[in-house]
């Protein structure tokens, strides 16, 4: 018709969700080849919580007369039954597991989509500039990287906690402490409606710090991609050196302990609030 607009995606938007979804593939299974498998007869060195191979949900064990090797990606649950179980009942995943995993990676990828075609709509709050661009300082990046990073943790540790009331634990967040002692892949099985909660959060300084850089944007959206998945992997990640330092047995204590250090990714909310326990030894 005469005056019909028609919208097509742009394609940054495409490959901010492909980023998305493909990045934490690999990152996962990075993580779980060279440790999981690579260093598993030596996981006092490595794991936090070290249990036994036996009781790594989803890890399945690789033998030399296996004629194929199959990753533990939750996607290929669907498709391989055998990379979401091993040998007894308490090795298995969640029933639920490899459902919402996929469809929250899914639905993160596609508000980084949204996001994205927003930000070329100038639909956002992002500054225009392009990251090899001469008129965005580091200073600018750094002031904008912590005003985004102040924002999520500040949104994040109230509905973290909101998410242990009893109405909503029982209903939504009792699903991802299924696991107390977590390994990869554990991070993304959450309640679908929690997780829209958390992305919303997460995508909030786009729109709401005013003039925020995209280079400071994207940074901020790498570090909390990266945190996430180190989080819940299980290994004993450290970058004392980063901002307020980030530990990866500080999310752990949370799922061993439950109500304590619901902050994410940096420890400051818990010590204002008064939930915080300090890093320990997790290894028996």
């Amino acid at each position: 018709m005469k005056g019909e607009e028609h919208h097509t995606l742009n394609a940054l938007s495409y490959c901010a969700f492909f980023a998305q979804f493909f990045g934490y593939f690999i990152l996962s299974a990075l993580i779980e080849v060279w440790f999981y498998r690579k260093q598993s007869q030596e996981e006092c060195s490595w794991k936090i919580q070290p249990n036994g191979r036996n009781k790594w949900p989803g890890i399945k064990q690789s033998h030399k007369n296996n004629s194929f090797f199959v990753l533990s990606i939750p996607l290929l649950d669907f498709f391989f039954s055998s990379a979401a179980a091993t040998t007894t009942s308490t090795t298995q995943r969640h029933s639920k597991h490899k459902t919402f995993a996929t469809l929250n990676l899914v639905v993160s990828s596609l508000f980084a989509l949204v996001v994205t075609e927003l930000t070329v709509r100038g639909k956002s709050s992002l500054k225009e500039s392009t990251i090899m661009s001469t008129d965005t300082s580091a200073c600018e990046i750094g002031i904008g990287l912590f005003y985004a990073l102040l924002l999520q943790s500040t949104l994040e540790y109230p509905w973290h906690r909101l998410m242990h009331y009893k109405y909503f634990y029982t209903r939504m967040h009792k699903y991802h402490h299924e696991y107390k002692s977590p390994v990869v892949y554990c991070d993304l099985f959450i309640h679908p409606l929690e997780a829209i909660g958390y992305y919303c959060i997460i995508y909030s300084p786009a729109f709401v710090v005013k003039n925020l850089p995209k280079e400071s944007f994207l940074l901020y959206m790498a570090i909390l991609g990266v945190f996430g998945v180190l989080d819940h992997s299980g290994v004993d990640f450290r970058l004392p050196w980063f901002l307020f330092s980030y530990e990866a047995r500080f999310h752990d204590l949370h799922h061993k302990h439950f109500n304590v250090n619901y902050a994410f990714p940096f420890q400051w909310p818990d010590r204002i609030f008064g939930t915080l326990l300090k890093v320990e030894k997790l290894k028996s």
